[in-house]
Formats: structure tokens, C-alpha cells, sequence
């Protein structure tokens, strides 16, 4: 689980924690973007590019492929990872009929996520718990001095809905504030000095949050396992088999009755 999660992380791009697009784009294949030197938006030709340029026109360009492109991209794939964990987590249990099976069922998954915490694989035991719980998590409630990342002593994989929230929430305010210059007689310092004022309070926040997702990016590069490409078990976590939420909710009435 921890692999996978890993390759989730890196697989987000910071302009996608700008644009918000992730709340409403379409499900899809995930298609990795690469940087590629040629023709600029508009027509215009590049001659002799320098590497590591990066032009507003080619900047417009890629945004507007990206903006026609439905494919999944690492935010929205994070977000299915993460509803695919706690679907599973739940299938197992309602799916469970004995008491005395399903109890120690829970049991097995509370050491797992004891050994998520031990690895700070935050994403996946915020998944687990959730879908354990029967009732949705107060992310306001979680408490943030456990994914610090003052101490990085190794691997580190937070659980981006903090982020996320906080960004959805800063989205809300506005990138604009009225000026409070009192008008003269002076038009042309009227003009200039009337104009709206960026809220640079709201880009800060943008920043700050990408700064913490790259870092953590970083921290998860960290870990000193890898990957075995013939490893069933990693097939196996990968794909995880599970109920949809109708059946869920039918089997915990089942149980409950």
C-alpha cells in the first residue's frame, strides 16, 4: 500500500493544485505530461530554445491541451485511490456475517493502520479508519502536528484531503479587494490608484500549500523499499476488489437487523 501510495504522490503535478480543475473533470486514463520544446501558441516559431525556458505562449498552450484533455490526471487519481481504500475496507467487513470473525476482521485492519502510522503512510490509515467508521471523518479534527515535516527521519505520505480542503477553501476568496484610495481631483492619479488590489494573502496561502505537497513529495522518495514488478501481493493491493455503495448499505442493514 505504501508503494502504491507513493507512486499516487508523485504522480501530482503542482498546476493542478492551482487550477481546481480536479473537483469537476471527468474520470479517465491517466496520461502523463511531458515537457516538450516546439512551436508557440499563435503561430510563432521557436529558434535554437534554450533548455529549461519556459515561455508564457508555451505555458497558454500546454494549459489549453491540458483544459481539452479528459484523461486522469494525479490529483483525481489520488482521490480514487483514497474512495477505493475505504470501499474495500468496508466490503470486508459487511461481507463478514459471523461477529466473532467480523471483530477480529477490525482488529486486523486497526493493526494495519498502527503499521500504516509506524511508516507515516498517512493517506492510506486516514482511508482505512474512514472506512471503518460509520460516519465521515471531521478533517477539521485531524490533527496536523503528526504529519510534521520539521524531523523527516525517512518516508513520508500525508493525507492530501487537509491540503485539498484548505485549497478549495482558499479558492473562495477573492483574488481582487477594492482599493480604499479616496478620489482627487488628479484623474490620472484617480485612474492609477483606484484600481483593484491583488490579494496576495490568497496566492501566499496557494503557494504555502504546494510548497508542502512538494516537500512531501521529497520525504516520499525516501523510502528504502521498492517495488517487485513480479510481486502478486502488489497486484493485489493495487486492485482492490470491493462492493458498491448501494450493496454496502444493504449488507449493513443485513447485519444490523
Amino acid at each position: 500500500f505504501c508503494l502504491i501510495e507513493k507512486s499516487v504522490l508523485l504522480d501530482i503535478n503542482w498546476e493542478e493544485l492551482v487550477d481546481i480543475r480536479w473537483t469537476k473533470m471527468p474520470a479517465g486514463q491517466y496520461l502523463q505530461y511531458e515537457f516538450q520544446m516546439g512551436d508557440d501558441f499563435g503561430g510563432g516559431n521557436i529558434t535554437n530554445p534554450q533548455p529549461g525556458i519556459y515561455s508564457r505562449t508555451k505555458r497558454m498552450k500546454q494549459q489549453q491541451e491540458r483544459a481539452q484533455d479528459g484523461s486522469e490526471r494525479g490529483i483525481e487519481k489520488a482521490i480514487h485511490r483514497f474512495n477505493a481504500v475505504c470501499q474495500w475496507v468496508s466490503s470486508e467487513i459487511v461481507q463478514t456475517n459471523s461477529i466473532e470473525l467480523r471483530a477480529k476482521l477490525i482488529e486486523k485492519f486497526i493493526r494495519l493502520a498502527k503499521n500504516w502510522k509506524y511508516l507515516r503512510d498517512s493517506m492510506t490509515q486516514v482511508a482505512e479508519e474512514h472506512g471503518e467508521s460509520p460516519t465521515e471523518i471531521q478533517v477539521e479534527k485531524l490533527n496536523r502536528s503528526t504529519m510534521t515535516i520539521k524531523l523527516p527521519f525517512g518516508g513520508c505520505i500525508p493525507f492530501l484531503g487537509i491540503y485539498l480542503s484548505d485549497l478549495v477553501f482558499n479558492t473562495e476568496l477573492p483574488s481582487y479587494m477594492t482599493s480604499s484610495y479616496k478620489a482627487t481631483r488628479n484623474q490620472v492619479e484617480n485612474t492609477v490608484l483606484s484600481q483593484p488590489l491583488v490579494n496576495f494573502r490568497k496566492h501566499r496561502i496557494t503557494a504555502s500549500i504546494i510548497k508542502k505537497v512538494l516537500i512531501f513529495q521529497g520525504l516520499a522518495r525516501r523510502y528504502s523499499f521498492v517495488q517487485n514488478t513480479n510481486d502478486v501481493l502488489y497486484s493485489t493491493c493495487l486492485q482492490v476488489v470491493s462492493l458498491n455503495t448501494n450493496e454496502i448499505q444493504e449488507r449493513s442493514h443485513h447485519i444490523e437487523s
